[in-house]
C-alpha cells in the first residue's frame, strides 16, 4: 500500500510538472526590471529602454510588425552614442511614475525619456540587471525640460521587509508540503514531525540564504545552481532522516522509506518552490 502511495505522489508531482509547462512556456521566474520616477512634473513623457543588443526576447530593433505612431518614430530616430539600440516597446510615465519591462527586459540597458512638447530627450548612462526583479529609482527634479543632453541617475530600489516577507512565506508553504508529504509514511509522532521541520527550516534557511546572495550578485544566473542544491539537500536530508524518522514502534519507517520520504519531499519542493517564487521571489528590491 505504501508504494502505491509513493507512485501516486510522484505521478502527482510529474502531473503538476508537465501541466505547469503545457499551460505556459514562461512559467517559472522571468526576469524584470521596473522604475520608479519623481518629479516628473506636469510635461508629457514617455520612457523606454535601449539595449546593448538589438534583440531581446521578442522585442527586436528590426520590428516591423507594430504600426510606426509618433512616439515610436521618435524614439526610432534617436541615435545614441554608444550605439544602444530601441526595441520598439515604450510607455507612458508622466501620470503612472512608474515604467516596467516585465518580460524579457534587455539585460544592459540605457533609460530614455521622450517629450514629445519639446521634441527633445534624456538619457542615462547604462545600467544592468541586478537580479530577477530589479527595481530602480529615478529622480527627475533636476530635469530641464527642453534643454539638450539631458542626462538621468538611476538608482536601486531596497525593500528588505518584503525580502524577510518572501522568504517566511516560502519557508511555510515548503514546511507543509513537507509536513503533507510524510503522512502517508507514517511520520506522524511529534518528535518525527519536529524533527522534520527542524531539518527542513536549516536547509531551507541555508539554500534561501545562498541563492539570495547569488539572485543579487548573478542576476537570473542563479537558478542554474537551484537544481544541484536541492540535490545536495536531498542527500543531507536522506542521512539524517535514516537516524531521526526511525521508530520502533513503527516497522514500515526504515532506512528506505526515508531515503524515498526525502526524494518526494525535495522533489515536490523544487518544483513548487519554482512556482512559489513567481509570487515570493528571492529579491525583490
Amino acid at each position: 500500500m505504501k508504494k502505491v502511495i509513493s507512485l501516486i505522489i510522484i505521478a502527482l508531482i510529474m502531473a503538476v510538472s508537465v501541466l505547469s509547462a503545457a499551460v505556459s512556456a514562461d512559467m517559472g521566474p522571468n526576469d524584470s526590471v521596473n522604475f520608479s520616477f519623481r518629479n516628473t512634473g506636469t510635461e508629457l513623457c514617455y520612457c523606454t529602454l535601449l539595449s546593448e543588443k538589438t534583440n531581446s526576447g521578442p522585442f527586436s530593433a528590426k520590428d516591423e510588425s507594430r504600426d510606426k505612431d509618433v512616439v515610436d518614430r521618435a524614439f526610432s530616430d534617436y541615435r545614441d552614442p554608444d550605439d544602444f539600440y530601441y526595441l520598439h516597446h515604450y510607455s507612458r510615465i508622466d501620470v503612472s511614475k512608474e515604467f516596467e519591462w516585465n518580460y524579457f527586459p534587455p539585460s544592459t540597458f540605457k533609460i530614455l525619456l521622450y517629450y514629445p512638447g519639446t521634441e527633445t530627450f534624456a538619457v542615462s548612462g547604462i545600467y544592468e540587471q541586478y537580479a530577477i526583479k530589479s527595481f530602480f529609482t529615478v529622480d527627475l527634479k533636476d530635469i530641464q525640460v527642453g534643454a539638450d543632453n539631458l542626462t538621468l541617475t538611476a538608482e536601486r530600489k531596497y525593500s528588505p521587509f518584503f525580502v524577510v516577507f518572501a522568504f517566511i512565506m516560502r519557508m511555510l508553504i515548503t514546511l507543509a508540503i513537507e509536513v503533507v508529504i510524510a503522512i502517508p509514511f507514517g511520520f506522524k509522532r511529534k518528535k518525527q514531525l519536529a524533527s522534520i521541520i527542524i531539518i527542513n527550516f536549516i536547509t531551507q534557511l541555508v539554500l534561501n540564504l545562498i541563492l539570495f546572495i547569488e539572485a543579487v550578485d548573478s542576476g537570473i544566473w542563479f537558478i542554474f545552481l537551484y537544481i544541484p542544491l536541492e540535490l545536495l539537500i536531498f542527500i543531507i536530508e536522506a542521512i539524517i532522516y535514516a537516524f531521526a524518522l526511525r521508530d520502533p514502534k513503527n516497522p514500515r519507517a526504515d532506512a528506505g522509506d526515508c531515503v524515498l520520504y526525502s526524494f518526494l519531499g525535495n522533489s515536490a519542493s523544487l518544483i513548487c518552490g519554482a512556482l512559489i517564487t513567481i509570487v515570493f521571489p528571492w529579491v525583490v528590491m
